[in-house]
């Protein structure tokens, strides 16, 4: 029999085989602790624009025959002077993950998240599907039976294009000292995630390229240990297809190794890709291991 509450704390192994058997699916070897599943359920500071603005959290599962077949943890956002217009008084899934064999859990399991955001009374209604680790928001291509329950429940997304998420092994790659442009030089700089490499000619900046060292969060994930991010990479378009970014990709790369990353991973923008991004990960030997659909939504009138 199919029986939605609340979750208790007897139920973390078993919500933690749910995460854990998608996240490994989408990044191989990843894996949440139930000491930090349970803690992100209280509060998520890596959110830290929009998780002071929660007012409310509630994680709800299914327990079929003595085992968590679907669960989903649930936000509701406040009206203070600091909330965003999109934000205000607006509710959001922020995950939901359920077996694949589970449709009849899945289906009971969202119809109360839409009851309880009916007595939330919220504006908006959002799917996010974000799990607390970097780069696992949106609805990966590797998750269809995901889909395709959130769909039947009415959810959708207006976004045509997806989020491509790269990853792989580091290369063995030297900096090279002689760049490929007379005149440019590279610095160091301290950034939110970690270091940020730019790149200037004389005064002007041509390029950056930010990295993440350490995606165990201290310790606190064993399993992403020796994993770096690529933050956020930019080549300024006066300076494209000129092999600055090769070059200073190579310095990026020696220093993720030194830190002691063995694998990279990083996030693409469709519309990047067709550009040549594509073309210029697969030179490293970084490949996509899944694409993600963000921006689902859900209207409250149905």
């Amino acid at each position: 029999m199919v029986q939605v509450q609340s979750l208790e704390d007897t139920y973390l192994p078993q919500l933690q085989k749910l995460v854990n058997s998608h996240l490994s699916t989408l990044v191989p070897g990843w894996a949440l602790t139930t000491d930090y599943i349970a803690g992100r359920l209280k509060e998520n500071p890596d959110e830290y624009i929009l998780d002071p603005w929660v007012i409310e959290r509630r994680t709800i599962v299914v327990e079929e025959q003595g085992t968590v077949s679907a669960a989903a943890h649930l936000l509701r956002y406040g009206n203070g002077p600091e909330v965003s217009k999109d934000y205000y008084e607006a509710g959001e899934l922020e995950w939901f993950l359920a077996w694949p064999e589970a449709a009849d859990s899945a289906n009971a399991l969202l119809e109360a998240v839409q009851e309880q955001m009916k007595r939330w009374q919220v504006k908006n209604y959002y799917a996010a599907n974000n799990l607390p680790v970097p780069l696992a928001g949106g609805l990966p291509d590797v998750w269809p039976h995901i889909g395709s329950f959130l769909e039947r429940a009415g959810f959708y997304t207006k976004f045509t294009g997806t989020e491509a998420l790269y990853g792989g092994d580091l290369p063995a790659l030297e900096p090279q000292s002689n760049p490929p442009i007379p005149g440019i030089r590279i610095e160091r700089h301290v950034d939110r995630d970690g270091p940020c490499f730019k790149v200037f000619h004389g005064e002007e900046e041509a390029g950056s390229f930010s990295i993440a060292t350490d995606l165990s969060k201290g310790g606190q994930l064993p399993a992403l240990l020796g994993w770096g991010e690529l933050t956020d990479i930019q080549i300024s378009e006066n300076w494209r297809n000129r092999d600055l970014g090769s070059w200073l990709m190579r310095h990026v790369v020696s220093w993720l190794r030194l830190a002691g990353c063995s694998r990279v991973i990083f996030s693409v923008a469709s519309e990047n890709e067709s550009l040549g991004a594509d073309r210029f990960y697969r030179r490293f030997g970084w490949n996509v291991l899944a694409r993600l659909k963000k921006g689902w939504q859900h209207d409250l009138s149905q």
